[in-house]
């Protein structure tokens, strides 16, 4: 893949990012929404909260670091020591941006600060250093994207510095001091969501194609039992027939209840959401869509489906590699069709057995899927409330078939239920 110059700087950040949310009676957490649009410019960097807007380019300091044709690289790091005897060692460490910056700004931010009151308490110097901005700029309309980890323990900035000896005052001795990127971190995505035009979803029939993008993109709502069926001549609602087709009764007809469970007279031993991936939409290569993946959750609560805590495939150190029972990865037949399945089997058995709330799901695309945190919306009047941010992080879309009937039959989205008839009375 053609790799593209960008410019890249880091600026001393003056806007003060708070941890607290002052409007709130209970002083919750102060959250911080992307809105890097073009609405204002397409130049400058913004986020809001609640009740303002801010342009971190009217906050920002002193210019740290510069490059005018940056260009990331997957390339190993490799680092040699070599020891007082002479002995050179050499390390290899995952691929990073490692730069030298500015000597005389840390100087006299850090080191002349020595002894002063903005270095004399962590209040103090959190509202004196209020920490960096990152500002990334297109070259003639290219550039790059990568995920800039600044989480990770290796994340840092390191000033090296030399001191006088108490003991000999001819000797300079050497040492470092490590700042942490271990407070508010914030990314004000521009996302040019512009390829399809999303309408309001049809909540009756269900869709024929759904959308899911990352960063500030789109998801999908998925109401597995929504609506009323014709449940042996007689209409009901979808979930109450899926219960009176697996719930044992007694002989007034009433569901049988043993130790606070409901006994079935089927059980399910698998139960899957087959998903059907656009086999038209257009990729710039075959790789493309190669490490992506379809995360599922529980859209009301923001929390993982029950069958993701069951399944025992986590892989801490590859996520592509993770959740396999559960999230499937993308399945290519002989003819080009890519499906998901996404394994519910403990969901759907505990709505059965505990009666527990039919809620909706929500899917959306990861290449994260050990990442389950989180991504509150502002505002959001629907009950989808937050996004998980493992699909903030990714810049993939992809578009999937939904369940409407003008989708062929061999494409829409269905759930398979295989089951074991029991004897249970």
């Amino acid at each position: 893949m053609l790799k593209k110059k960008k410019k890249k700087s880091i600026f001393q950040n003056n806007y003060f990012l708070r941890d607290f949310n002052p409007n709130t009676e209970l002083e919750a957490i102060q959250n911080y929404y992307s809105h890097a649009s073009d609405a204002v410019n397409s130049n400058d960097n913004f986020a809001i909260t609640e009740t303002s807007t801010i342009n971190f380019d009217d906050h920002k300091g002193s210019l740290i670091y510069e490059d005018n044709a940056f260009i990331p690289s997957s390339d190993a790091i490799v680092l040699k020591k070599v020891s007082k005897d002479g002995t050179e060692t050499t390390e290899r460490v995952a691929p990073a941006l490692r730069t030298h910056l500015d000597t005389a700004f840390w100087t006299a931010a850090i080191i002349d600060k020595e002894g002063s009151d903005e270095l004399r308490n962590a209040n103090n110097f959190y509202n004196y250093f209020r920490g960096l901005y990152f500002k990334t700029e297109a070259i003639n309309g290219d550039g790059n994207m990568l995920l800039f980890d600044i989480n990770g323990t290796g994340s840092n900035i390191t000033i090296y510095y030399s001191y006088d000896s108490s003991v000999n005052s001819a000797e300079k001795l050497q040492d470092t001091y490590v700042l942490n990127f271990n407070g508010n971190k914030l990314n004000p995505f521009i996302n040019n969501y512009n390829l399809v035009s999303l309408e309001n979803g049809d909540k009756t029939n269900g869709d024929e194609k759904l959308y899911l993008k990352g960063s500030e993109g789109s998801m999908a709502v998925v109401d597995i039992f929504s609506g009323n069926v014709d449940c042996d001549g007689v209409a009901e609602t979808a979930i109450e027939c899926f219960k009176k087709e697996y719930r044992a009764v007694d002989e007034n007809g009433d569901y049988i209840i043993k130790n606070g469970d409901f006994v079935l007279k089927k059980l399910i031993n698998e139960a899957q959401l087959v998903i059907y991936e656009d086999e038209t939409m257009n990729k710039p290569s075959e790789d493309y869509h190669k490490y992506d993946r379809i995360y599922a959750y529980d859209a009301k609560n923001n929390i993982p489906l029950i069958d993701y805590n069951f399944d025992p495939s986590t892989n801490t150190a590859d996520a592509y590699n993770s959740k396999l029972i559960h999230l499937g990865q993308r399945i290519t037949d002989e003819n080009g069709i890519s499906k998901f399945k996404i394994r519910i089997t403990q969901h759907l058995n505990n709505i059965l057995i505990k009666d527990s709330t039919n809620t909706k799901l929500g899917l959306v695309l990861s290449t994260n899927v050990n990442y389950v945190s989180t991504s509150s919306i502002l505002n959001s009047k629907d009950v989808v409330t937050g996004v998980p941010a493992s699909s903030i992080i990714t810049p993939r879309g992809t578009t999937i078939y939904g369940s409407n009937v003008n989708v062929p039959e061999n494409k829409r989205m269905s759930l398979e239920i295989y089951f074991t008839e029991s004897n249970q009375n």
